[in-house]
């Protein structure tokens, strides 16, 4: 699942782009068909709440809307079917009342991906990195992606697993693996991870300790992050001021996408409420906000977006320990929704779906279920 693109390196690619993949994309749906026989029951769910409902009724919907625009419109991609295949069947199965299965896929995930940061950092070495900014990619050739799923999984190391030497020395390889993703989204989160597990465990004085990290990383950060990511960061702070003489590409293609749809909201109104605009039949841009907005309309995508944000006020409103890792992990995606596409990237979808529907799904303190710590032991 976490290794799926590594068949990258033996085809013809270009910055995200490849062509021959063909029937290797199959290990998709194979690698979903094998995750979902661990987590979940072979049985379909009797019961659904609100906003399962509403978000399943989007998913179809999108899937209508994009067959129907087909019929007149050539221009758009199907990555859409990546968010369906991991979707569907996280919220139609029932799932598996045992909560030291959800622990060992997560202890599983973080072993793969320290692995995969190491191996990164011998392809860097090597110069045999696929993209030009010897980006790291890990096995999800995307390193926005790679970044983000790098990011949950430290919020599962600081917010959930029990400490240990393991988590001291994951922490240190993801953050490393992070950084150089040299993707500018996935460090701000970063940022903002260790600075809110911080302020939870150590109020002022790690806010002091932060502000002292803070200016030695300004100092060295020649030394520590990429030509490529500081340019990024600088024309942020270009957008910011209003400076934006020479601003990244991958900036200023966000804020240009942002524009341009508030632009066209009055020119077509009916499109913009009921099914998108009709110029492509899946209209996928740097942001899953006007992704969803522009292919399927407003009222339509409401669903997702009422999904994902009570999603997060059900987490907020648990009480287990473990709630803190699910409010952090959602948080982490909206955001990332709003200068990412990132659903569409297989299997981003499988992460944000999991994580939105274990709160209300399992008991996370529960002795019965193992409970945190036993849990993790027990791995």
């Amino acid at each position: 699942m976490l290794s799926n693109y590594y068949y990258l390196y033996f085809l013809e690619f270009s910055q995200g782009g490849t062509s021959g993949a063909g029937l290797l994309a199959l290990v998709r749906v194979f690698a979903v068909f094998l995750l979902c026989s661990q987590l979940f029951r072979p049985v379909l769910r009797s019961s659904f709440r609100l906003e399962e409902i509403l978000v399943l009724a989007f998913l179809i919907f999108g899937l209508l809307v994009i067959l129907l625009k087909t019929m007149f419109s050539q221009e758009g991609d199907w990555m859409y079917v990546n968010t369906l295949m991991c979707a569907i069947p996280l919220l139609l199965l029932r799932v598996r009342e045992n909560l030291a299965r959800f622990i060992f896929f997560f202890e599983c995930c973080l072993l793969v991906l320290v692995l995969q940061v190491v191996g990164e950092f011998f392809i860097y070495f090597y110069g045999k990195s696929l993209w030009e900014n010897k980006a790291f990619i890990g096995g999800l050739g995307n390193p926005s992606s790679f970044g983000i799923l790098c990011d949950l999984l430290i919020a599962y190391l600081l917010f959930w697993r029990k400490k240990s030497f393991y988590s001291f020395f994951a922490f240190f390889l993801l953050c490393a693996g992070v950084v150089m993703t040299s993707s500018m989204l996935p460090v701000l989160l970063l940022t903002f991870i260790t600075v809110a597990w911080g302020m939870l465990r150590s109020g002022v004085k790690f806010a002091i300790l932060c502000l002292s990290v803070a200016l030695l990383f300004m100092v060295f950060s020649d030394q520590i992050l990429s030509d490529h990511l500081r340019y990024k960061l600088a024309s942020m702070v270009g957008v910011i001021d209003g400076s934006q003489a020479d601003s990244s590409a991958s900036v200023s293609v966000r804020v240009k996408i942002h524009k341009e749809y508030l632009e066209s909201l009055g020119r077509d109104v009916p499109g913009f409420l009921f099914y998108g605009f009709s110029e492509r039949y899946y209209n996928g841009v740097d942001s899953q906000l006007i992704t969803y907005l522009s292919s399927f309309g407003l009222l339509a995508s409401g669903g997702f977006w009422f999904y994902a944000v009570l999603s997060f006020c059900r987490s907020i409103f648990n009480s287990s320990r473990a709630s803190i890792f699910f409010v952090v992990g959602i948080f982490i995606f909206i955001i990332a929704f709003l200068f990412n596409r990132i659903l569409d990237y297989y299997p981003m979808a499988l992460f944000f779906f999991l994580i939105c529907m274990l709160p209300s799904s399992l008991d996370l303190s529960s002795p019965r279920n193992g409970g945190i710590d036993k849990g993790t032991e027990k791995i």
